[in-house]
């Protein structure tokens, strides 16, 4: 590494070994003034003090070695290289809060011409643009939005100079990035997908892996606490068409999702990372765990082999001892005192929820009282809605009625 800052030389701010794989670090913004370094290969964490010019900012987005940096009360807005601590600065951020918090996409190294910075904000309906040299941020409005049809809703991504992004878990807006400086948009609208009927929470993630472009989609109950279920599609590009396609194997790499962006990295079981799995940080009541995915290939299971006729009470299904059988029953054939005996181990609204698995569960007694029962939050956020938001403390979940 090189370069010097104040007669300090950039070692001395940054860990032993930083850069010889992949690291990660998180700037602390106006919190702190210190930046805290995590390296995955010796399970260690670190927190170093930072040049004065670097304290109190915030990192929005990266490229490189080049990460973007803005100064939450400032709003100045810099690339700095991370191996030499140089700097190229942009214009500052338009005065809205609400961009601090923006998804950033980068077209190149910002050293390079044809560098160009696109802030993607949620509920807006346009995007903003800039590049090193610019004087000011450009507004360019999205034409898709004229039809009042919902508002963006990260992530975004630039992946064979095209930004993608969400508006909403069916709609993908695909935009030419070069004629984005000049105001001008060309875009094509991927809705080919429907959605789970069942009312859940859902986020989404880009991920360019090995040349091919994924998008990751996540179900949960309430504020990402409990994951319940995910798809996998990749994009498919052809003469005439370019749609997602749901797929089940990622191959020999590891997703890692957090925030609004997500990253592959080749599978190492040296650092505890397993390939065809998705990694993602889980909310529990304790802390910050980190949750895995096991993508499952499509010939590795038999539908046939599960699915039996609904019309049949019970299956049997042979093994290799003709002794050994395995008879696969219907929930309801469950005896209501063992459903009893899940209730102490449930929240209420999971009580609710089993009832619900079956009409015979609905007999079930007393799973008021044998429940886990504690105080709850109750909020009116606007009588005109006549809605009744409810928080759960203990499990950190909210629910509207």
């Amino acid at each position: 590494m090189t370069g010097e800052i104040l007669g300090c030389k950039v070692e001395d701010y940054l860990p032993r070994c930083f850069g010889s794989w992949p690291w990660l670090f998180q700037m602390h913004g106006s919190k702190k003034k210190t930046c805290t370094f995590f390296d995955p290969i010796n399970n260690s964490l670190e927190e170093r003090i930072l040049p004065e010019f670097l304290q109190r900012k915030a990192c929005l987005g990266c490229y490189g070695e080049w990460i973007l940096l803005a100064d939450e009360l400032t709003r100045e807005c810099f690339f700095l290289s991370i191996t030499s601590f140089s700097r190229i600065y942009i214009p500052s951020f338009p005065e809205s809060p609400d961009f601090l918090h923006a998804v950033v996409s980068i077209t190149s190294p910002p050293n390079t011409s044809n560098c160009i910075v696109i802030l993607v904000c949620s509920e807006k309906t346009f995007l903003l643009v800039c590049s090193p040299g610019r004087k000011k941020w450009k507004k360019v409005p999205l034409k898709y939005f004229n039809k009042n049809v919902g508002s963006l809703r990260g992530p975004s991504i630039i992946y064979n100079e095209q930004l993608f992004v969400m508006v909403d878990m069916t709609v993908t807006l695909v935009i030419d990035v070069a004629p984005l400086i000049r105001g001008c948009v060309k875009m094509i609208v991927i809705d080919e997908f429907k959605p789970c009927p069942i009312l859940y929470s859902w986020y989404t993630y880009f991920v360019e892996c090995a040349g091919d472009l994924f998008l990751i989609i996540m179900h949960s109950y309430g504020y990402g606490q409990l994951i319940i279920n995910f798809e996998v599609r990749r994009l498919e590009l052809s003469c005439n068409s370019i749609h997602w396609r749901r797929v089940q194997d990622i191959g020999d790499h590891a997703f890692f999702l957090a925030g609004c962006s997500g990253r592959s990295f080749p599978a190492n079981k040296a650092w505890g990372v397993q390939p065809n799995c998705i990694y993602t940080p889980a909310y529990y009541s304790d802390g910050v765990r980190l949750y895995k995915m096991q993508a499952i290939e499509e010939d590795t299971c038999n539908l046939s082999d599960v699915m039996r006729s609904s019309e049949e009470d019970f299956s049997v299904v042979s093994k290799e001892d003709e002794n050994e059988i395995d008879i696969l029953r219907r929930w309801n054939e469950l005896s209501i005192e063992l459903v009893e005996l899940l209730f102490p181990r449930l929240s209420l609204v999971d009580c609710l929820r089993l009832l619900s698995v079956c009409q015979g569960w609905t007999t079930a007694s007393s799973f008021i009282r044998k429940g886990r029962v504690w105080p709850w939050l109750m909020h009116l956020p606007n009588l005109k809605y006549q809605s009744c938001k409810f928080f759960d403390p203990f499990y950190c979940e909210e629910y509207t009625l």
